[in-house]
């Protein structure tokens, strides 16, 4: 596979989101198994002044579904945020995985050079390429990695299986 802006973007996104969605799968057994309210869960947050669980789940696919908006300067698909349960929030992944398996390499490839602004950045812009290596990608899996922590703290077993995604292949 040639390396290009889409093959280091779209396909580890579904990657990680799938692999968030069984996370989350482990997550609703863990409650069950000791008679937890999900929103023990769902509301919790590694210190008071960062974003809930559920939360760092909606940022995660946020920014994964505004990527290619982002670069061909059009609004990015809008969800509510009313996510209350873990069906909730799977229901999100998954429409969120649907919306980057209908990205093409094209929508993507090339636009490298495209002005990227963002709402936090106010008379700013990155270019795709900086967008989606500097601010993208580290943010995407800063809230992945944050919701993963937060079940961690609550005693969920998880293991760097459950995030690690990994291409492996044998040697020839």
């Amino acid at each position: 596979m040639q390396t290009s802006l889409y093959s280091v973007t779209v396909p580890g996104f579904i990657k990680t989101l799938t692999k968030m969605s069984g996370i989350l799968d482990k997550a609703v057994a863990f409650a069950a198994e000791r008679g937890m309210p999900e929103s023990e869960l769902l509301e919790a947050r590694l210190a008071p002044d960062m974003f809930t669980f559920t939360k760092q789940i909606q940022v995660a696919c946020d920014n994964a579904k505004a990527f290619t908006a982002r670069l061909n300067n059009a609004d990015p698909i809008s969800m509510e945020d009313n996510e209350a349960s873990f069906a909730d929030l799977k229901t999100r992944i998954a429409k969120t995985i649907e919306i980057l398996n209908a990205v093409t390499p094209s929508e993507v490839d090339g636009h490298e050079d495209a002005q990227v602004t963002i709402k936090y950045f106010p008379g700013m812009y990155m270019t795709g390429f900086d967008y989606a290596t500097e601010y993208l990608v580290p943010n995407f899996m800063f809230h992945c990695v944050t919701a993963y922590d937060i079940l961690r703290m609550k005693g969920v077993p998880l293991g760097k299986a459950d995030i690690a995604s990994l291409s492996l292949k044998p040697l020839v």
